[in-house]
């Protein structure tokens, strides 16, 4: 059934039209007002201690933490690093970057190279970075080698470093009370610059305006949120703890934090904290399944779940309605460069198998042929394209690439293979840079991925091209085994040949592997599997 408001022209499906309050961009302002009006509200709990920690202070700290930023001569537009795991601290550089205008770039805390730290600074240079105890250092030290002009500040404790508490507590509580935040003039005003995985050479960064913004949290899925507790599992890298943060903020909901944690973990926050809405990603929601701990622990306190990433198996869709019965499912399609979803699909025992869903508020979708850029109709494969207000302001200085990704018309090429049915469902098959070309026929990994995925012992996959000669790629499975669990090479490979066509055996066979390499966004680094396919060609 299409949802109300969706039309379709020549093959481009547009979302419902809605009208945003003039102002609707000023998400600094919004936030600091919600913390003043709700003093009192916890707007953080530490899982680790226990600690809580209020509006009331959140606002102290973060308005303080804008004045000396402001001291030290930051302007609007101004880059501010952030270099953390998730912690109290995490959010305070941000609000304080928003508040006077200036632009907030999360870096990878655990994916730091010498290299990435300098590509950093040298490309966004910061004027001061907020890093970790454990982060910080190190930082310190490129910094001074490059001779950066950054100043940097350690959230926590480390002898011989400014820490944040020490620059908040410079300041009077009178100063905080008359602060006023940076006036936003217009929705293209840059907020916040997020790097892309970078799984094929450096990473990008996607400058996000306070207008790209809204595609997340002008989403009225978000209704149900106020005055409850939420979860995420992702750090400030990541664009859904951007949303999450600030939608806690400025609808007056409680975060549960905590630093990098397993399935099993958030197993035990949501029996702990009675946690009842999250955001994760696909890889999550897998796992999820396979953790024992989430059969003997009570997580009936979820009544609203949001995933994204790849598209999950029906029976990790009926897993999540039975493990979470009172919780509306949404699962979405989208891309930091989209800033947000912009397709939404709710999972239901009746909902179509396999689709992302129907095209969200003031988005259009189109699928174009790869070679021809023909705009194609039902049921015919293609590369997704999408227009809205919400796309990304570009990929910061680097004119070409964002050349390459906004066309002339702004549809923005997402480089996802896809297709959508007569009833405005999308589906997405795989990245067309990851398809593999096996004789005349480009081979979708995901197809491939899917049916091992079935497998009952199977943790996680990936499926690459290896090269060959007679062939040109065979396609390669990288597996991980879920703990006490056995399959072999063999079991996989009759697996694959029982469900799927000739053309999609595993020809080049299958490599098992302890744990699974990751980019610092999370996502399985195809890259580095790449790399060992080839390496295994050679031997």
């Amino acid at each position: 059934m299409l949802v109300a408001g969706i039309t379709s022209e020549r093959g481009t499906w547009r979302g419902k039209r809605s009208e945003h309050p003039e102002d609707h961009w000023r998400y600094n302002e919004k936030i600091l007002q919600s913390l003043r009006d709700h003093p009192d509200v916890i707007g953080q709990i530490d899982a680790v201690t226990g600690e809580e920690d209020t509006f009331r202070n959140i606002e102290n700290r973060s308005v303080k933490c804008a004045l000396w930023l402001k001291e030290q001569g930051v302007m609007p537009g101004d880059i501010i690093a952030l270099c953390t795991h998730n912690q109290l601290d995490s959010p305070i550089p941000f609000l304080a970057s928003l508040f006077l205008g200036a632009v907030c770039n999360p870096w990878w805390e655990n994916y730091l190279t010498e290299d990435l730290v300098t590509h950093f600074l040298t490309h966004t240079e910061p004027k001061v970075i907020f890093a970790s105890e454990e982060s910080v250092l190190f930082i310190q030290n490129i910094v001074k080698n490059v001779r950066a002009n950054a100043k940097v500040i350690v959230l926590g404790k480390v002898s011989g470093l400014q820490s944040l508490d020490e620059i908040v507590n410079l300041r009077y509580n009178g100063e905080v009370e008359d602060f006023n935040c940076e006036r936003i003039e217009s929705a293209d005003h840059p907020a916040v610059l997020i790097y892309t995985s970078g799984s094929t050479g450096r990473p990008k960064s996607v400058l996000l305006s306070y207008g790209s913004l809204t595609a997340s949290l002008g989403n009225d899925k978000a209704d149900g949120i106020p005055h409850s507790r939420g979860f995420w599992n992702s750090s400030f890298c990541w664009l859904s703890a951007v949303i999450g943060m600030m939608l806690c903020f400025i609808k007056g909901a409680t975060a549960v934090v905590y630093p990098a944690p397993s399935e099993s973990d958030i197993c035990k926050l949501i029996d702990k904290f009675k946690i009842n809405w999250m955001i994760l990603g696909t890889g999550a929601i897998n796992r999820l399944s396979n953790t024992e701990e989430i059969f003997t622990r009570d997580v009936s306190s979820i009544d609203l779940l949001f995933f994204s990433g790849a598209i999950v198996r029906r029976d990790i869709e009926q897993f999540l309605m039975k493990t979470f019965p009172n919780a509306a499912i949404f699962q979405i399609y989208g891309a930091t460069e989209l800033g947000g979803g912009v397709t939404l699909s709710k999972v239901t025992n009746d909902s179509k198998r396999g689709t992302c869903g129907q095209v969200m508020e003031n988005v259009e979708i189109k699928v174009i042929d790869i070679s021809t850029g023909k705009v194609l109709g039902p049921n015919e494969e293609g590369e997704i394209c999408v227009r809205s207000p919400y796309v990304m302001q570009g990929y910061y200085k680097n004119a070409e690439a964002t050349a390459l990704a906004i066309d002339s018309n702004g549809w923005y090429h997402t480089d996802d293979l896809g297709y959508f049915d007569e009833d405005g469902n999308f589906y997405i098959i795989d990245r067309i840079k990851e398809l593999i070309k096996c004789k005349l026929i480009d081979i979708a990994p995901g197809a491939i991925e899917q049916c091992i995925r079935e497998h009952p012992s199977v943790a996680e996959v990936a499926v690459v091209a290896k090269p060959y000669s007679l062939d040109r790629e065979q396609p390669m499975a990288f597996v991980t085994k879920i703990p006490g669990k056995e399959v072999n090479e063999a079991d996989i490979v009759e697996l694959v040949e029982s469900k799927l066509s000739d053309s999609m055996r595993l020809s080049g066979g299958v490599k098992f592997l302890e744990q699974m390499p990751y980019t610092p966004s999370g996502k399985i680094a195809r890259k580095n599997l790449r790399d060992l396919a080839r390496l295994i060609a050679r031997e």
